[in-house]
Parts: C-alpha cells; sequence; structure tokens
C-alpha cells in the first residue's frame, strides 16, 4: 500500500448486467434499486442509477482526484517505478480492460450503511492486511483488532474522516460470482467511511453526493483479480 491519499460485445453484456441490477425491484426500506449479494443471502446496496458514462470519463475525474497530489506522484514515480501517475493508473485500468467495459454512475444513498461493505481491492499493499484475500470488505478489516489499531491512527484516514462528509466518487467493479462491489479507486475514503461506522461517528451525507462509477465483471472473469494481485501494479516488479 501506498502511503499516500488523498469489445463491444463484451461491453453490451456487462451494460445488460449492470440496467438489470440498476432496474432490480425496490425491496425492503427505503426502495433499494441496487441488489448485490450471493442469492439466498439477501444483502441489498442502497444504490441509485444515475446514468451511463464512458471509461475516459470515469478516468478524468480519477485523474482530478490524484494526479496533482505529491504523494500520488511519488508512489507512481519512486515506489512503483512509472514515468508518472498517468502511466501507472494507465496500467491499472488495463489490468481489468477498462475502456472496454460499460460504465454506469450510481448514486451511494446511505454511504455509511454502504460503503464499508465495498471490498478491499486487489493490491498488494491492502490485501497484504487480510486472510481472505480479495474476498474482504472494509468492515472486516476493521474488525481486525491490528487493522483498527493501524487505521484509526492513520494520518491520511484520519485526516478524511475528519473532514467528512464531502461529496466524492468511487471506482469499483460488481464481481459476478459473488456480486459484491470491489473498490478499484477510493480506499482510503472507503477506510475513513468504515471507521466512522465502526466508531459509531455520525456522519450527516444528505447534502452531499456521493457516487460510484461501476462496471460489471461476469463470474467466468473473476480469476482476474487474483492475477492483478499476483502481478501487482508496479512497472517492473510484482509490487
Amino acid at each position: 500500500m501506498c502511503a499516500c491519499f488523498g469489445a463491444e460485445v463484451r461491453g453490451q453484456s456487462h451494460h445488460r448486467e449492470l440496467a438489470q441490477l440498476a432496474r432490480a425491484p425496490a425491496l425492503g426500506a427505503g426502495g433499494r434499486r441496487f441488489k448485490s449479494g450471493i442469492p439466498d443471502h439477501t444483502f441489498f446496496y442502497r444504490m441509485k442509477f444515475l446514468h451511463d458514462t464512458t471509461w475516459e470519463e470515469v478516468f478524468s475525474s480519477w485523474r482530478s482526484r490524484e494526479a496533482n497530489n505529491p504523494g500520488w506522484v511519488r508512489c507512481a514515480t519512486e515506489i512503483k517505478g512509472w514515468p508518472d501517475w498517468e502511466s501507472w493508473r494507465r496500467f491499472t485500468a488495463s489490468q481489468i480492460d477498462a475502456e472496454n467495459r460499460s460504465w454506469q454512475i450510481f448514486e451511494v444513498t446511505e454511504p455509511t450503511e454502504e460503503v464499508p461493505q465495498f471490498l478491499v481491492g486487489p493490491f498488494s499493499g491492502w490485501q497484504s492486511r487480510v486472510t481472505n484475500k480479495n474476498k474482504t470488505t472494509f468492515q472486516e478489516l476493521l474488525d481486525t483488532p491490528k487493522q483498527y489499531q493501524h487505521f484509526s491512527k492513520h494520518e491520511g484516514v484520519v485526516s478524511i474522516l475528519n473532514h467528512l462528509p464531502f461529496a466524492t466518487e468511487f471506482i469499483g467493479i460488481v464481481r459476478g460470482d459473488i456480486r459484491k462491489v470491489a473498490c478499484l479507486e477510493g480506499h482510503h475514503r472507503a477506510t475513513a467511511i468504515a471507521l466512522a461506522k465502526k466508531e459509531g461517528k455520525q456522519i450527516d451525507f444528505s447534502k452531499v453526493r456521493v457516487t460510484v462509477a461501476l462496471t460489471h465483471l461476469p463470474a467466468g472473469e473473476c480469476s482476474l483479480f487474483d492475477e492483478i494481485l499476483k502481478r501487482g501494479s508496479s512497472k517492473n516488479s510484482h509490487t
């Protein structure tokens, strides 16, 4: 973990999958519209479909959040060995073939409940902190005493927590095998929100919009998560 913060047919298939999720019947209180969870295990994301988007639009927003942050630039160049932030993050995107997938923007209507249920993404620094690789939520991450102790004192996470609420966007992937959202971008923010929930801190998100850009990864392609974790995101090494 860096010490910093702050094909056409395939695309059509992914679009249909996400659209079906977006149009899922409302279940339970609050008109829940984005269904997730393994069949017979009822967990429902309270997400509202906003609009279709493109990977370039998603990436542009990602760039605006990170590319001018010295910490992320240092991580890209000094730690990961890339010439610049853009090269590093473009490589990350290429690992999931992001530009050839369909993307949609959803509003996370209850961030304190939903974001902690995102899965930690397939990145070695984060996954080194969990036992159940690529299938651990941020809430479960903090349920481990050692990790709670670490992140409750983590300068970046605590700073984010102290500045909540604010409008923000995550990037995620809906895993078709377990029908959960895996975080591609926004780990420190997700950890901060999970920390707020764990510590019982009431964060009023009613006046800000929290969104997530999502694509769908069919069950047959979810081995990509293990491949990404094994390869890492460094230019010339497995880190």
